[in-house]
Formats: C-alpha cells, sequence, structure tokens
C-alpha cells in the first residue's frame, strides 16, 4: 500500500519594506489543511441560497417573433394606456348599460360579420357551411331584429356562430402566419391576420356602399366593437397579467397556439358519428341454466277434453 500523502507546506513571505531593498530573512511555513468537505453556506447569512435565484426572461427573440423588441415596447405601452384609458371605459360600459343591451350589441356586431364569414366559406369549398351562414344571417337579420337577438342559434334551427375570414382562407391555402406583431389598435397579431384583416374591413363598404363606407358608421362601429371586445376577454387579460411571469410572451404563446388551432380546423374533417350497434354487437346475456345440476324431467301434459255430446232435441 502506498503511504498517504504528506500535507502540503505554503510558505508565505511577509512584504518588502518600502526602503528595504533586499526580501526580509525570515519566512513563515505553515502547513495546509488536509482536504475536508467544502462548505457551501453563503458569505452573508441573510443572502439567498443559490438554487432560489430564478433568471427569467427570454435571451433572444424566437423565430416567430423576429422583432421581439419593438413588440414588447408597443406591448408596455398599450397596457399603459388600458390602464388609464381603455379599461375604465370599457368597465363603465359594463357597469352602466344592463346586460341584456349589451349582448344585443354583441349580437348586432356579431351578425355584422355574417356576410364576411359566408364569402369566406365559399371561397374555401364549403357550400354547407356556407348555406348555414347564410340562413343564420337572414334568420337574425328578420326574425333577430337586425340582429340584436340570436334566433339562429336556438332551436329550431340550431345555426350556431363561427369565425372565419380571409386570413383563415389564406392559411387555408397554406400561407404561413409570417411574423407575429403587437400592434396598438389589434393587440396581438401576425403579418397573415393584418393582411386579412384589412380585406375583410373593405368587403361591407366596397360590396354596399353607405352607410358602411362613412365615417359616421365605420368610427362608432369600431369603438363599440373595442369596448365589446375589452369586456368579453377581461378574465383573459387578467390572468395573463397577473398569473404569468411573463405577460407578453404568454398572450404571444396563447395566440399563435389558438391561430393554429384554427387553421388546422378548417382541414380536419368532421367527426363521424358512432353507429349504432347491431345485434350481433349487444352484449349477450348468459342463458339460465335448465336444471340448476339436478334432472331434467319432462312433465306429462294432460288429455284434452272430450268433446261434448250435442244436446237433444
Amino acid at each position: 500500500m502506498l503511504a498517504p500523502a504528506a500535507p502540503i507546506a505554503t510558505v508565505t513571505q511577509p512584504p518588502l519594506s518600502p526602503d528595504s531593498t533586499e526580501a526580509a530573512p525570515t519566512a513563515v511555513a505553515s502547513a495546509a489543511p488536509a482536504p475536508g468537505p467544502v462548505s457551501r453556506a453563503p458569505a452573508d447569512p441573510t443572502a439567498p441560497p443559490l438554487e432560489e435565484i430564478v433568471v427569467q426572461g427570454e435571451l433572444h427573440a424566437p423565430k416567430e417573433d423576429p422583432i421581439r423588441a419593438l413588440n414588447a415596447q408597443s406591448f408596455k405601452a398599450v397596457q399603459v394606456l388600458d390602464d388609464a384609458i381603455v379599461g375604465p371605459l370599457a368597465m363603465a360600459y359594463k357597469h352602466t348599460l344592463p346586460e341584456p343591451a349589451r349582448d344585443g350589441l354583441h349580437n348586432a356586431l356579431l351578425n355584422l360579420t355574417e356576410p364576411v364569414v359566408f364569402l369566406n366559406d365559399l371561397l374555401q369549398l364549403k357550400p354547407g357551411r356556407a348555406a348555414k351562414t347564410l340562413g343564420r344571417f337572414v334568420i337574425n337579420s328578420t326574425i333577430g331584429v337586425g340582429g340584436l337577438f340570436d334566433i339562429a342559434k336556438k332551436k329550431p334551427f340550431h345555426l350556431a356562430h363561427h369565425n372565419n375570414g380571409f386570413a383563415d382562407t389564406l392559411g387555408f391555402y397554406g400561407v404561413g402566419p409570417g411574423p407575429y406583431l403587437y400592434l396598438p389598435l389589434l393587440g396581438p397579431t401576425t403579418l397573415r391576420d393584418v393582411f386579412g384583416r384589412v380585406i375583410d374591413l373593405a368587403v361591407l363598404p366596397t360590396a354596399i356602399g353607405e352607410p358602411f363606407s362613412s365615417r359616421s358608421f365605420s368610427l362608432p362601429n369600431s369603438a363599440l366593437k373595442s369596448m365589446d371586445d375589452r369586456v368579453t376577454y377581461d378574465e383573459r387579460q387578467k390572468h395573463f397579467r397577473n398569473d404569468t411571469p411573463d405577460p407578453y410572451a404568454a398572450e404571444r404563446t396563447a395566440y399563435l397556439q389558438r391561430r393554429a388551432d384554427e387553421i388546422a380546423g378548417l382541414h380536419s374533417p368532421k367527426p363521424k358519428r358512432a353507429a349504432p350497434p347491431t345485434d350481433s354487437k349487444l352484449p349477450q346475456q348468459p342463458s339460465p341454466p335448465l336444471s340448476q345440476g339436478l334432472p331434467l324431467t319432462l312433465q306429462p301434459q294432460p288429455p284434452a277434453p272430450a268433446a261434448m255430446p250435442p244436446p237433444p232435441r
């Protein structure tokens, strides 16, 4: 066996005197202590342990968000504006206007989007879906008093609203989303969705003209829709701001995932209804035993009664 290594000696030499040109003749020798467990206790007892220090944030912009720095600044500016103006106005709109009135305005705004939905249903070669959209628009515009009441989604029609637009049509035919953007008036979006949104807004003014082409209609309509959207998505916005470490990244991820799911849903076939089970698929009930272990006996049948003679005349 090898002998244990001797401790290493270290020599500590005192510093030179300012007036001396030679080293001091004495030296202090000390033996280094034997190696032992290294203490990991922090120098400052009040400092948190290293494992509790967490650094959050994105060091580099993701590929879907190449202008992250600019988008993040726009996001911060929108949050400041929302806290100061948009949010208080939306909450005043929510608490001042009765819920039935707000529901009626929401339905009317939704009804105005049905022509765009119908057109894009046709562009995506979905005639059945387009027919339902057209029927929904006609029913709500007439029986529903200009769309104030969503009669089409109730019995006996069962025509629910679905979103569709030119951005969805572009995605349906393979156009990618492009870079992610956060714009002051639109919020989270992409280059493809901005382009599609511009076309959506131009359909009614171009096809019909007045009143949809006048500012006296478009400006109040846009302001009312902004209030309606802000009230509708208030809980979601609170979640991003209060329950996530990075609200900007959380909202971006949620938006991109939702849009990817919506585009993928345009290609997915309708779920097939389960066929009712046939007789061969029904569970077979076990037949009860004939004799429960006893010998099988046959009971004799009584003889048929003899025919009665006819009564004498």
